[in-house]
């Protein structure tokens, strides 16, 4: 210890200092100190932890209200196709519709396709934030597009910081229908029971994307739909228009052949059609739709080719009731006939002419004693058969005589090397004639079978289908 006075060292137990004899007990007194309160110490540490606070709130705040931040979580949203993500960063510009995850969804299938559009909303996005971030006035038009997107500045967050929201601008639709009675559904969502015809109505809003729109007007039989896709982005107004024109009519049909079956679309219908024009129902008329014929005949049955319905009125006269098979089998009866025919006219001998009836027999005989009052004999080889396929393939029906009839038309050519007789044409030895040959369906025996035959005085019609035989 020592001295405060004098700074003498003191010895242990001295009372006063041996040099300037100040007292001992001063020298040992401590300065009082007094501790802080417990209420000092809970302010002074409510008030560090509110400054704490504030400084983590702040950098939260700005964080959270950086506009730059807001492009880079959309941009990254969008790039990694997180429809839920853009969800939530992106809000409707209007009150009465919200923007939803099926919207996202389309976005995101539409900048999938349109890489350049996503690339300049992202540049675009990019400029404003920066922008917005450096406390710069962003100037926008008067005529800013609708389907679009936006960078907005909406008041404060937390009264110090500027809040940012990305907000979709969507646009409505007007769509008109040509045709009365028909729904549209957008996106597959049914939003019209009842059109006008050719009435503008307003649908939506609708955001950024491609849209199918389809209108369809209700069939008995086939529905008749138009379907047509819209692409809505950064459009120059609220409303765009779009006209659907569906191509449908009131169709009505005819057939040759009474109580034939109708199909339509390989289905079989209720409807049996005739001569008569029978009202079908509302059909498509775009080529969509096929009409096909079934009938019961005593030689089998027969079903038609496909009629494309592309017109109000469907006639369908040409109606092949014969295969190909039937068809070969008559013409091979005929060029059978015609070969004992031929051989009958040389002879007078009609007794090995099989395939006709006695009246037939007299009339070759006929003309058989004709040409054997000539002066030369008559020789004949038959060496072509050519039938137009047109008068094969539809056999008519005769109520008088309640059976199916064949009226073919044929040309036959046979090689007369001395005397020559009638001819339609002829070249040299060659004579060509041309004959209405007769036939008629027995059901009993169940085959055809020829009746008579006629000149016929007339010329194939090379524009028809000809099959040509040669007989050898």
């Amino acid at each position: 210890m020592i001295c405060k006075n004098c700074k003498t060292p003191l010895r242990a137990g001295a009372g006063f200092c041996s040099e300037c004899g100040a007292q001992a007990e001063e020298n040992n007194r401590q300065p009082l100190i007094r501790p802080f309160s417990k209420k000092l110490l809970i302010l002074i540490g409510t008030v560090i932890l509110l400054i704490a606070a504030a400084a983590v709130l702040y950098i939260i705040g700005n964080n959270s209200s950086s506009p730059v931040k807001l492009v880079n979580e959309f941009k990254q949203a969008v790039n990694k196709k997180d429809a839920e993500k853009i969800t939530s960063l992106l809000h409707s510009s209007v009150s009465d519709w919200t923007f939803q995850k099926s919207d996202a969804e389309l976005l995101l299938a539409y900048f999938s396709e349109q890489t350049d559009d996503k690339n300049e909303l992202f540049k675009r996005l990019d400029k404003e934030a920066a922008e917005y971030e450096e406390n710069q006035e962003i100037y926008r038009f008067d005529d800013e597009p609708f389907a679009a997107i936006a960078l907005k500045q909406e008041g404060k967050k937390w009264l110090f910081f500027h809040k940012y929201s990305l907000q979709v601008v969507p646009v409505y639709l007007r769509v008109k229908v040509n045709k009365d009675d028909a729904k549209i559904f957008i996106n597959g969502k049914k939003i019209e029971d009842q059109t006008k015809a050719d009435d503008y109505q307003t649908y939506g809003p609708f955001s950024i994307g491609t849209h199918e729109i389809k209108a369809v007007i209700e069939g008995k039989y086939v529905d008749a739909e138009e379907k047509k896709e819209v692409v809505l982005y950064e459009v120059k107004n609220s409303k765009m228009d779009e006209s659907i024109s569906i191509q449908a009519s009131t169709v009505e049909a005819s057939t040759f052949y009474e109580d034939t079956s109708l199909y339509i679309n390989g289905q079989k219908t209720e409807m049996t059609l005739g001569s008569a024009r029978e009202e079908i129902g509302i059909l498509p008329t775009d080529g969509s739709v096929t009409f096909t014929l079934e009938k019961e005949f005593p030689w089998g049955l027969a079903k038609s080719d496909e009629f494309a319905v592309t017109e109000k009125y469907i006639n369908m006269n040409q109606f092949t009731v014969l295969s190909p098979e039937q068809q070969e089998e008559i013409m091979t009866l005929l060029n059978e006939n015609w070969s004992q025919h031929t051989e009958a006219l040389q002879t007078a001998d009609t007794s090995k002419m099989m395939l006709v009836p006695e009246e037939y027999k007299e009339s070759v005989k006929k003309s058989a004693l004709q040409l054997a009052t000539l002066s030369e004999k008559y020789t004949a080889t038959f060496i072509q058969a050519r039938y137009d396929m047109e008068s094969i393939k539809m056999p008519i029906y005769n109520e008088d005589k309640n059976r199916y009839e064949l009226k073919v038309e044929a040309e036959y050519t046979l090689l007369e090397p001395q005397l020559h007789n009638y001819s339609l044409l002829r070249d040299g030895d060659k004579a060509t004639t041309t004959f209405y040959m007769s036939l008629y369906y027995d059901e009993k025996e169940s085959k055809w079978k020829i009746e008579d035959y006629a000149d016929g005085s007339f010329f194939l019609r090379e524009s028809n289908e000809i099959k040509t035989f040669e007989i050898s």
